[in-house]
């Protein structure tokens, strides 16, 4: 019996979609500081999300991206557009709190 290859695709590309959906339950709601308990304000959960998307393991993740694509570079295997987008993008995400503060004035914090 012969598999439609379009139906496969979309098979597979669900499982992808639910295991990433899994993935991330497990791992937020292994995070008990951002668990949205009685005392905790909405403000403090989002700046402890802040925290995590720019602290050390977002310091740590941008690091190895940098390292992927000098590696890549030195192989002659590396996409030019996809480095400009590693590099906007890691600009983006570590200079977004002095892009909010030009833009809004002086610091927003709760």
């Amino acid at each position: 019996m012969l598999i439609n290859q379009s139906k496969l695709h979309r098979n597979i590309d669900c499982y992808w979609r639910v295991g990433t959906l899994a993935f991330l339950a497990v791992v937020f709601g292994m995070m008990p500081d951002m668990a949205f308990a009685a005392g905790t304000s909405f403000c403090s959960v989002l700046s402890t999300v802040l925290a995590i998307l720019t602290g050390a393991p977002a310091r740590l993740i941008a690091t190895f991206a940098i390292c992927f694509l000098g590696i890549a570079a030195f192989f002659g295997k590396l996409n030019w557009s996809t480095a400009m987008l590693v590099g906007v993008g890691i600009s983006l995400i570590f200079g977004a709190g002095a892009l909010i503060n030009t833009f809004v004035g002086g610091t927003t914090a709760c």
